[in-house]
């Protein structure tokens, strides 16, 4: 599931609350996500992307969505988890210039497409091809 609809689906589950990735049924956009993949996390677990493959997969563009500095967020890591940490907490609950569903529109403009799956035909066609020694 792309983190966008991870965070999508997960505010159904969780209240919206800042600092926390979950606690007492409420959580952050990160916590949100993962929640709505049945799994949780600790802090530096979900900004270190601890085996679920989110954050990780883009870099914080310059200049940043929210027009804050790297030095003003205070960004240690260079991944996607400590911006959406930053824009969630600061801007989504703090200032209230951005709306969740803004942060998610964010989130799916720098995330990687899912990969499409392969229906089981297209898996034999490609057995085939590769046992005659045809691409594909």
């Amino acid at each position: 599931m792309r983190l966008s609809d991870a965070i999508a689906l997960g505010r159904t589950l969780l209240t919206p609350y800042a600092g926390v990735i979950e606690y007492n049924g409420k959580g952050c956009a990160i916590g949100m996500g993962l929640k709505a993949c049945g799994k949780s996390a600790n802090v530096h677990d979900a900004l270190t992307d601890a085996g679920w493959g989110w954050t990780g997969n883009f870099n914080i563009p310059h200049p940043m969505p929210c027009g804050c500095t790297r030095y003003e967020v205070n960004i240690g890591m260079n991944h996607g988890g400590s911006l959406i940490a930053h824009l969630f907490d600061f801007h989504v609950f703090g200032k209230r210039d951005w709306t969740l569903d803004q942060l998610i529109d964010w989130v799916r403009s720098v995330e990687p497409a899912e990969a499409t799956p392969q229906t089981e035909q297209a898996v034999a066609e490609s057995r085939v091809h590769a046992e005659v020694g045809e691409k594909a």
